[in-house]
């Protein structure tokens, strides 16, 4: 979890908005409609978060990011 933590947190601040909008189910095109870039664009986002998160699958995406975010609840309680 701390690395899933560590990799999230060296995303760039539009990646992580990307990947909070994925991970609550939105598709490339509702993602580019919240943030008002082209679905192309979108998609090089979420290559590029899936490369730094090491992730081959949304799966293996989503299991890295709730990872992470337990981690960070965790600290919280």
């Amino acid at each position: 979890a701390l690395e899933a933590k560590e990799q999230v947190d060296r995303l760039s601040p539009r990646e992580k908005e990307i990947l909070d909008l994925v991970f609550e189910g939105y598709t490339n095109k509702a993602v580019g409609k919240q943030t008002n870039i082209s679905e192309k664009t979108v998609e090089k986002h979420r290559a590029s978060i899936m490369r730094k998160l090491e992730s081959q699958s949304i799966a293996g995406l989503i299991r890295r990011v709730t990872e992470a975010r337990l981690l960070e609840w965790d600290r919280v309680l």
